[in-house]
């Protein structure tokens, strides 16, 4: 009997031993499988966001051109209208004073 109880005392031994070292092995390589993921998907992202804030800056900047153009125009254009209005204003004048020409 006491053959025995060692043979199978050795058998459980040498059966956990295996299993604890499997399992080792299979827990080391999904954390390996889980670390590059993650250090993978995560350079992709940065990649991404990178390239997505390049794009964002280079309409920022097109539309700060936009605008200063506008503002240029339109600081041309009311300079245009006060010159414009001094002259119907002159010409206003003239009209009454044609007017009044003519009554007389």
């Amino acid at each position: 009997m006491e053959v025995r109880a060692e043979v199978l005392e050795k058998s459980i031994r040498k059966t956990t031993l295996t299993s604890n070292v499997i399992s080792i092995f299979i827990a080391i390589i999904a954390a390996l499988g889980v670390g590059f993921g993650f250090y993978f998907n995560t350079n992709s992202q940065l990649e991404r966001h990178d390239n997505t804030i390049k794009v964002l800056e280079e309409e920022v900047e097109e539309t700060q051109v936009l605008l200063n153009d506008i503002q240029v125009f339109r600081g041309v254009s009311s300079t245009e209208m006060k010159n414009l209005e001094k002259k119907v204003d002159k010409i206003d004048e003239k009209i009454d004073k044609l007017i009044l020409l003519q009554q007389k």
